[in-house]
């Protein structure tokens, strides 16, 4: 599927005794990577972080079920969702968003093409290999900025980042939170040369 220096990313079919099961993998220059990646697909969910299924992990690689038709969210956003769906799926980004975060990780990676739309409208949670724990709330910050400025596309609007972010908040104040993630996104965006 994609070759870049450090990894590639593979999917493919394997006959298993109960059928044939489609994957995706990974192989990593370092052999670290599969037995992290695993540690953090388990963990989180033990937590209630929807993820794929992990199929098997190694130095250096780790394989997952990929969930067939599954596509990344910022793509099923740019293809046009009707407002209710969008509304439901910004409450359950945040729920998801929250739940990581309540349990004091962070994604350190949190982009809308790391959250597939699976089977069902369910979203799952990929590429784990960075998550780590954090002590200074500049990590979620830096999480749901990158949300935010993965959001500058057709198809999300100022509301629906609002509605996202109030979700998030669950309540609580979250004018000065909004205040920090928008500076972060707006310095994001600049280095990428894009406009808020």
């Amino acid at each position: 599927m994609r070759r870049l220096p450090d990894r590639e990313n593979l999917r493919f079919h394997l006959e298993t005794p109960v059928g044939r099961a489609l994957l995706h993998a990974k192989r990593h220059r370092s052999p670290r990577e599969g037995p992290r990646e695993l540690e953090w697909h388990l963990r989180l969910a033990a937590l209630g972080v929807p993820v794929p299924a992990p199929a098997a992990a190694g130095p250096g690689f780790f394989a997952s079920e990929a969930l067939a038709g599954a596509v990344p969210l910022d793509d099923a956003i740019r293809r046009g969702l009707p407002a209710p769906e969008k509304r439901r799926l910004a409450l359950e980004l945040a729920a998801l968003a929250r739940r990581l975060h309540d349990a004091r990780l962070c994604h350190r990676d949190l982009y809308l093409n790391h959250v597939l739309l699976g089977p069902g409208g369910r979203l799952h949670l990929i590429d784990l290999q960075r998550v780590r724990r954090f002590r200074l709330s500049r990590w979620r910050v830096k999480d749901l900025a990158a949300l935010r400025a993965s959001s500058a596309i057709p198809g999300v609007t100022r509301a629906d980042r609002l509605r996202f972010l109030r979700a998030y908040a669950g309540g609580r104040p979250a004018a000065r939170l909004i205040r920090r993630v928008e500076r972060k996104a707006a310095r994001m965006l600049r280095r990428a040369g894009r406009p808020l």
